[in-house]
């Protein structure tokens, strides 16, 4: 009801009302009729635009730009706040509801799957010690999930798009001189394999 008021309210003044910082931990259906509310009140004239607190995109140096308040968002697949109990399934609805809403609050078309960019992956640290370990840490890609590191041929690990610094990989088949890249995958229907990042030959620990 306050949400009519003020929405009427911002009408009668010919002035923009804007819906910000609502919250959304609940994995519930709450959050989804408010979702639908605010779309029928923007079709109505009666809403220019809502905010969320608050998605993030890639770091330069390792994946998604981290912010450990509770209630900032990793699209498509997370990490999950621990609101939603480690329920990745329900975290992954509620993302492309609100993938969906901001389609349908810029008047635009909601796409029936959201692909992954044709950008490769970029490989920021790579560092090996041959027969022991593979040091690595790479700028991710809007839309992917995992990343597969490949040294060689051989595939070395799959690690998912929550980096905060690098991570070691225990291996024994790198070697001096071993090239290394890093491929994306998408999740969802359609999503697929991405582009691959820029081989690049390992280099030995700094002493």
């Amino acid at each position: 009801d306050k949400l009519l008021q003020m929405s009427a309210k911002a009408k009668e003044y010919n002035i923009p009302f804007i819906i910000g910082e609502f919250g959304w931990l609940d994995a519930d259906a709450d959050v989804l009729m408010f979702l639908s509310l605010v779309e029928q009140l923007q079709v109505d004239g009666l809403v220019s635009g809502s905010l969320f607190w608050s998605m993030s995109g890639h770091a330069e140096h390792y994946g998604h730009v981290t912010h450990d308040d509770g209630y900032s968002i990793y699209w498509p697949t997370g990490p999950e706040p621990e609101a939603f109990h480690y329920n990745n399934v329900a975290y992954r609805a509620m993302m492309r509801n609100f993938s969906d809403h901001m389609f349908l609050m810029s008047n635009r078309e909601v796409p029936l799957t959201y692909i992954m960019s044709d950008i490769p992956p970029q490989v920021t640290v790579l560092e090996c010690q041959p027969e022991r370990w593979v040091r690595v840490a790479f700028r991710g890609v809007a839309g992917a999930h995992l990343y597969k590191v490949v040294a060689d041929g051989h595939a070395l690990a799959f690690i998912e798009d929550r980096q905060s610094e690098p991570t070691y990989i225990h291996t024994d088949v790198v070697k001096e001189g071993s090239k290394v890249l890093v491929i994306p995958y998408g999740y969802g229907d359609g999503a697929g394999i991405g582009t691959a990042s820029e081989e690049i030959e390992c280099a030995l620990p700094a002493k």
